[in-house]
């Protein structure tokens, strides 16, 4: 199907009108049929793109079963926020670049946005099919409840020192281990003395990305640093907000509880649910329901 459009934007695209019909090129009188172009495309690339050409008919059937349906509007401007995105992206905002590009292809813009509208299509197509076919479970609601809230709906808001030890091949350097818990100890020492976190952080902390936030740690989730680390920090309390050393692969921290809250599933079920029924389907989803497809399909190449 992609292909198929394709061709057919050479002839429509082209300014080839006044040849005639099954004709898009004529070389020194020599007509090129839009059959024997597609020969020469078989030939060149041979079936490689067919199967994706058998999904496309797969889920454009499958769609109208669905009673699931995309207008050309909703297509083009999908097309255009994927060419906006290109020219962000790429170009630095600069139109011209993109036309200036495709020109070296042979391709004027009008073109090229005429070729992505059927792929354009087909994805919008199989988005939506998989989304009104997903089926949403309550342990599906429960892991997303967790990774949004926390094991247990547990959440904590948190920030660390870390002192990073040095590997040597696989394995850390014993002298950069020792010398960083020597280091590590200094530190926490401050701090019970009552040196301001941030200011430890800011002299001290080798976390670069959360260095940056003062030591906090955004999203903080069970099994981002190991074991040690969350089971400090499930012994943290507004009390005792203060841990001890704490090791982990990356080094030593020392892990400061800002903050803790704990949601009840029963207060955000539903909207989870609803979150995951609507959001957009991940490249896996979208490769499991068209593999799906066609195991249901008689397909004979």
């Amino acid at each position: 199907m992609v292909m198929a459009n394709w061709v057919v934007c050479l002839a429509l695209c082209g300014g080839e009108a006044a040849l005639p019909e099954g004709v898009i090129a004529r070389v020194d009188g020599q007509d090129i049929t839009l059959d024997a172009y597609k020969n020469y495309l078989l030939r060149l690339v041979g079936k490689d793109r067919l199967q994706h050409f058998i999904d496309e008919l797969l889920v454009e059937k499958k769609s109208k079963e669905l009673g699931i349906a995309v207008t050309a509007e909703e297509t083009a401007q999908k097309v255009d926020e994927e060419m906006q995105r290109q020219v962000e992206g790429f170009f630095k905002g600069d139109v011209a670049k993109l036309k200036e590009q495709l020109a070296q292809r042979g391709m004027t813009i009008e073109e090229y946005r005429a070729q992505r509208t059927p792929a354009m299509r087909f994805e919008l197509l199989l988005e939506r099919c998989v989304t009104q076919s997903r089926v949403v479970d309550d342990q599906k609601v429960q892991e997303r409840f967790e990774a949004d809230y926390g094991k247990g709906g547990v959440s904590y808001d948190l920030r660390h020192v870390l002192v990073a030890i040095r590997a040597q091949g696989k394995a850390p350097d014993a002298e950069s281990e020792a010398a960083a818990r020597t280091k590590a100890e200094r530190i926490l020492r401050e701090l019970r003395d009552g040196v301001d976190f941030a200011e430890m952080v800011n002299l001290y902390s080798d976390d670069t990305h959360t260095k940056k936030m003062g030591g906090r740690i955004p999203k903080y989730r069970a099994g981002m640093y190991g074991d040690e680390f969350d089971a400090a920090v499930s012994a943290l309390t507004e009390q005792s907000p203060l841990s001890g050393i704490v090791k982990s692969t990356r080094g030593f921290h020392i892990v400061q509880l800002l903050g803790k809250k704990t949601t009840a599933l029963e207060t955000v079920k539903d909207e989870l649910r609803k979150m995951l029924v609507a959001e957009k389907p991940t490249a896996k989803e979208r490769y499991d329901y068209t593999e799906a497809l066609r195991k249901a399909a008689t397909i004979v190449k």
